[in-house]
């Protein structure tokens, strides 16, 4: 999404799309209900091949990441960074982007959604390979997976509305992080008692995609762009990891979409919006599409080592991780999420250099003390670019998402470990 974008929709958007108004829906909050309580004790575990290496401490060099003090720094920053997560959990076990620990009125931000920063915040402890089913932060994972499920639609939507701006460009992404995180329970432990909801959240995946532009955007059959629908396909991948029932069509649907998107005079560049193509020109922006773009191209069959996948990489690497200054502002958690997930794969040189500087930018930053200790401030002189929009929860928990990346990341087509 863009700034400009964020009241493009709304009630009249979601009455041409044949949908009911959320605008007018009341978030309600979950009571603890059978249907949604995780057994706490005597669970065996039956991780998926994909999932079984997701713990940082065993000892291997994780991701080719080479500077073992640098994955060090990097596993003590997570471990913070975890820690102000699980003192942010709400009572009923969700997460939310506009209270948390320590939080005071300067730190609210322009939109909220329940269920986007409960799952940013599961996808933060499983990438640090801490699930439900046991360990330190096990009835913490245990609390927001209840959560999720207990308020998940019939119809496998995990979106909560909240306020109009919100319901207006949230929904989708709301529900496809929610989504990854349900999926990526099921691939850590294999819980058969989490598995329906994956499907579930799958399957409206796959019918809220837009019939002939083979994506997604901010609400169902409305429209594709290339930023949702990298979530959605993440969400389909970790599924499918997962042994969770997807939809093939909408695997080929993203593959329409990456054509449609990508430009013809240089295919390593991508636009947000095929329709829309004067939108992200800034070198950030234009080098965050080439991430998502692709990311995507990987979780859809294109190899590592494809001369078109190395001339993105060299691409993406040459902005590194900085916050930049107050004039040239470079600080940019979304787009340092997804070109961590791009470079581990293409590996080399530039992915140990490029993962350095973001050690090296984000340990120095962080909160060391306090009740904010743990998380990255979304403002201050230098800016998060989404900062004011997703506010501390949602930059921090993107923090440690590319932190984490040299264990947690999912293998893609070509590397994925049979089924």
């Amino acid at each position: 999404m863009s700034p400009a974008d964020l009241a493009a929709l709304g009630s009249e958007g979601r009455r041409r799309a044949g949908l009911p108004d959320q605008a007018a829906a009341v978030p309600r909050t979950p009571e603890r209900i059978a249907a949604a309580a995780l057994p706490a004790d005597g669970r065996v575990r039956d991780a998926s091949e994909a999932f079984a290496r997701r713990s940082p401490t065993d000892g291997q060099r994780a991701g080719g990441i080479e500077d073992d003090a640098a994955l060090d720094r990097a596993r003590a920053t997570v471990e913070r960074g975890l820690e102000f997560l699980a003192r942010s959990q709400q009572p009923d076990g969700r997460w939310r982007l506009t209270k948390f620990a320590g939080m005071t009125e300067a730190d609210v931000p322009k939109l909220d959604s329940d269920t986007a920063a409960t799952g940013l915040a599961l996808l933060c402890f499983f990438g640090a390979g801490h699930d439900h089913f046991d360990g330190k932060h096990r009835d913490t994972v245990r609390r927001g997976l209840e959560f999720l499920i207990s308020v998940q639609k019939p119809d496998g939507d995990l979106f909560l509305p909240t306020d109009d701006l919100s319901n207006s460009c949230c929904w989708l992404y709301s529900h496809g992080i929610a989504s990854i995180a349900v999926c990526e329970a099921v691939g850590m432990t294999g819980d058969k008692l989490v598995k329906p909801a994956a499907e579930k959240a799958c399957r409206f995946i796959a019918e809220s995609r837009h019939p002939t532009l083979g994506g997604w955007r901010y609400m169902p059959r409305t429209d594709a762009d290339l930023s949702v629908s990298g979530w959605m396909l993440v969400a389909l991948r970790a599924g499918e990891l997962a042994g969770v029932q997807t939809d093939p069509i909408a695997l080929e649907g993203v593959r329409a979409l990456l054509a449609a998107s990508s430009s013809p005079s240089d295919p390593t560049r991508f636009a947000y919006n095929p329709r829309k193509s004067d939108q992200r020109q800034t070198d950030l922006s234009v080098t965050c599409m080439t991430a998502v773009g692709a990311l995507t191209r990987l979780h859809t069959g294109v190899a590592a080592d494809d001369p078109g996948m190395v001339a993105a990489a060299e691409a993406i690497a040459k902005i590194a991780p900085s916050y930049g200054t107050a004039t040239r502002k470079l600080r940019d958690a979304y787009l340092w999420y997804y070109a961590s997930q791009v470079l581990v794969h293409t590996g080399g040189e530039r992915w140990q250099r490029w993962y350095a500087s973001l050690v090296d930018t984000l340990e120095p930053q962080q909160r060391q003390d306090g009740p904010l200790a743990g998380s990255w401030d979304p403002l201050g002189e230098t800016p998060d670019r989404w900062g004011p929009f997703g506010g501390r929860v949602y930059v921090t928990a993107l923090h440690i998402l590319a932190l984490e990346v040299p264990w947690r990341h999912l293998p893609t087509v070509k590397t994925a470990p049979a089924r």
